[in-house]
C-alpha cells in the first residue's frame, strides 16, 4: 500500500428511525487507498475491510455502533460487491484492546506494476463514554501487506 487518506467526520444522522433510538449524530468515514503491484506479473489478491467485534461470541447486529452502514467500495472507479465473512475466534485479537469479527471482502487483480486507487465510504453511530464521543478505526490490518504503508493521513472533522 502506497498511501491511505482517511477522513472521519461527525454529521447529523439522517436515518430518522435510527436517530430516534440512538444519537442524532454519526460518523461518516471516507477512505482512499493507493495500492501498487511491485511485481512484473499480474497479481490477484483478496482485499478486506474488517469491523470490530461485539462483546461475547456472537457477531455484531447490523444496528450495532461498530457495524458499517451503507458501505460502498470502488475499484477503478466502479462500485463493487462485497462478500461478508467472519474471522475465526483465534485470529480476532487486535493488539490487546480490540477484536475483529466481520470482514467485507472482494477480489482485485493488479496488472504488472499497476498503481490502483480503492475507495470506500460508510457510516456508523457515535461511540460514547464519560470522556465524550470516540471513533474507532482499525489500522493494524495494514501490517498484512507485503511492505509497510508509505504514508497515512487521518483527518477528523467534528
Amino acid at each position: 500500500m502506497v498511501s491511505e487518506d482517511i477522513v472521519l467526520e461527525i454529521v447529523p444522522n439522517t436515518d430518522k428511525e435510527r436517530s430516534r433510538h440512538q444519537d442524532a449524530l454519526e460518523w461518516h468515514v471516507s477512505a482512499t487507498y493507493l495500492f501498487e503491484n511491485t511485481a512484473d506479473e499480474e497479481v490477484s489478491v483478496k482485499v478486506g475491510f474488517p469491523e470490530l467485534a461485539c462483546d461475547g461470541d456472537s457477531p455484531c447486529p447490523e444496528e450495532h455502533p461498530y457495524s458499517f452502514h451503507d458501505l460502498e467500495t470502488t475499484v477503478r472507479g466502479k462500485q463493487i460487491t462485497h462478500e461478508v465473512d467472519f474471522l475465526a475466534k483465534q485470529s480476532t485479537k487486535l493488539a490487546t484492546f480490540y477484536k475483529l469479527d466481520k470482514v467485507h471482502l472482494f477480489d482485485v487483480t493488479f496488472a504488472p506494476k499497476e498503481k490502483l486507487t480503492i475507495t470506500h465510504t460508510y457510516r456508523h453511530t457515535l461511540s460514547g463514554s464519560v470522556e465524550g464521543n470516540t471513533a474507532h478505526y482499525v489500522t493494524r490490518t495494514g501490517a498484512l501487506w507485503a511492505s509497510p504503508i508509505d504514508r497515512a493521513t487521518f483527518t477528523v472533522k467534528v
